[in-house]
């Protein structure tokens, strides 16, 4: 099982603190405080059955403590907090059986128990694209149907988008439109993160 466990930056014993015949999925989040960690689980007791289910659970470093923060049918990952320890920012897929799901960004204000969707409208896919730019802050990329854009959000300060370059339609035979894209990696080797995108085309007999 997948476990959570921290160290003394200047080194020393880990001290496990997530504990159960659970997998804990990262990447993690720390409170503003630091005395917090938040993560996604799915910590139910038929979890193995639930391929598609998390929530987003903290962890207290002073005691251990587990509290489930979201609760929803479906996957809550990839907690954010923001900067004043406010909000919390994830990734939500709703888990319907289908054939292609859109995650959908949402903020949860952690005083009042507030939650909203924030890119329901605006693409068709929310996906963490880990640090493109190399400011030691994961980006997320966020595909746009209709405007043959993907979208990149430097974050989490950051409030400027950036788009991807345009086709040249007056010289094409085709549209496109990202549905969906993942981080990948280093794609040309030079130890930077790429955003890949999957697109549907059609020309002009379609």
């Amino acid at each position: 099982y997948e476990h959570i466990f921290v160290v003394p930056s200047d080194g020393g014993t880990p001290r496990q603190l997530t504990r159960g015949d659970f997998d804990h999925a990262g990447p993690v989040a720390w409170s503003a405080d630091s005395d917090t960690i938040y993560f996604g689980a799915n910590r139910n007791a038929d979890w193995e059955y639930e391929p598609v289910e998390a929530d987003i659970y903290r962890v207290s470093l002073d005691d251990g403590e587990i509290v489930a923060v979201t609760d929803r049918a479906g996957g809550e990952t990839r907690p954010v907090v923001s900067p004043d320890g406010r909000r919390l920012a994830y990734l939500y897929d709703d888990g319907r059986k289908v054939a292609y799901r859109n995650r959908i960004l949402h903020v949860r204000d952690l005083g009042s128990g507030e939650d909203y969707a924030v890119t329901a409208a605006l693409g068709a896919s929310v996906s963490g694209a880990g640090d493109l730019n190399d400011d030691g802050k994961d980006d997320i990329a966020i595909g746009a149907p209709g405007t043959d854009q993907v979208y990149i959000y430097y974050g989490p300060c950051n409030d400027e988008w950036t788009k991807s370059k345009k086709p040249d339609f007056d010289n094409g035979e085709f549209v496109h439109t990202h549905y969906s894209q993942y981080s990948s990696g280093s794609l040309n080797l030079s130890g930077f993160n790429g955003v890949k995108a999957m697109t549907a085309y059609f020309d002009d007999n379609d």
